[in-house]
C-alpha cells in the first residue's frame, strides 16, 4: 500500500542528488514488511528513490506510523 504526504524540505535521491522545495513523500510497504521511500517535487510526474530509503519492517502494520514519522522529519517549519 502506498501512502503519500507533502512537506517543504531537502532530500538526497539516488537519481538526481539533493532536491529541495515543496516535496511529496511516498512510501510503499509490501505484505512482507519491505518499505520503499520515494520523493518528488510537488505535482511533478517523476518519483525519485530516497538514498537509504529502504527498510524491513517487523510488522507491516507499522507502515502508517513510519510514514507519518518521515513526513514530520522532513517538515521544515516556516517553509
Amino acid at each position: 500500500m502506498w501512502k503519500q504526504g507533502r512537506s517543504v524540505a531537502g532530500v538526497w535521491t539516488e537519481e538526481v542528488g539533493t532536491i529541495t522545495g515543496e516535496l511529496e513523500l511516498r512510501t510503499l510497504c509490501t505484505d512482507d514488511g519491505s518499505l520503499i521511500v520515494r520523493v518528488r517535487y510537488a505535482g511533478a510526474l517523476d518519483w525519485y528513490s530516497v538514498r537509504g530509503g529502504q527498510a524491513q519492517l517487523y510488522d507491516p502494520r507499522d507502515h502508517q506510523t513510519v510514514h507519518e514519522l518521515l513526513v514530520n522529519v522532513l517538515h521544515y517549519p516556516g517553509g
